[in-house]
């Protein structure tokens, strides 16, 4: 048996895997307007859900042993959006130990994506600024983003009103 495989073991018993899905979660709608028309956004709000994310192809909201469905993202290696059925958390559990993070938190983890210039400022910032929409950025304790490596992510973000420290 591999090391990765023993792993996965461990973190099942640690973890147990779920084995269903749900959707208990509240939608919060939000519009923007810009000059020409109105653009409406969803804003997906869970009460005590953890997140396990492989930070290239699966992002998934847990509660209660329980995927919550159509937010939670698989991928597959061409960058489709798999059915929730697919999602990689069913078969091999979550594989990282948890880290517990009173909140509220936001999230802004998807996949791959927010690791280059173009992701981060076209994928991240904007779902920032469409929350920044509805909820005062201080409301939130942390700020649960792809991880930050570079200089420009920092600036960025502190320029917007987001403490490095709650990212």
């Amino acid at each position: 048996m591999s090391i990765k495989k023993i792993l996965e073991k461990i973190f099942e018993i640690i973890y147990k895997k779920p084995n269903s899905f749900s959707a208990d979660y509240k939608i919060l709608k939000t519009k923007i307007n810009n000059n020409k028309k109105k653009i409406f956004f969803k804003i997906f709000k869970i009460k005590f859900c953890r997140i396990f994310t492989d930070t290239l192809y699966n992002v998934t909201y847990i509660k209660n042993q329980k995927i919550l469905k159509k937010i939670s993202i698989q991928l597959n290696h061409k960058g489709f959006y798999l059915d929730d059925k697919y999602n990689e958390v069913l078969k091999k559990g979550t594989t990282k130990l948890k880290r517990k993070i009173k909140g509220p938190i936001l999230s802004l983890i998807q996949g791959a994506s927010g690791h280059n210039y173009f992701h981060f400022l076209f994928d991240i910032i904007p779902k920032i600024l469409i929350v920044k929409e509805k909820f005062n950025l201080k409301y939130f304790n942390y700020f649960y983003l792809p991880e930050i490596r570079y200089k420009f992510q920092n600036q960025i973000l502190k320029s917007i009103g987001i403490n490095k420290k709650k990212s």
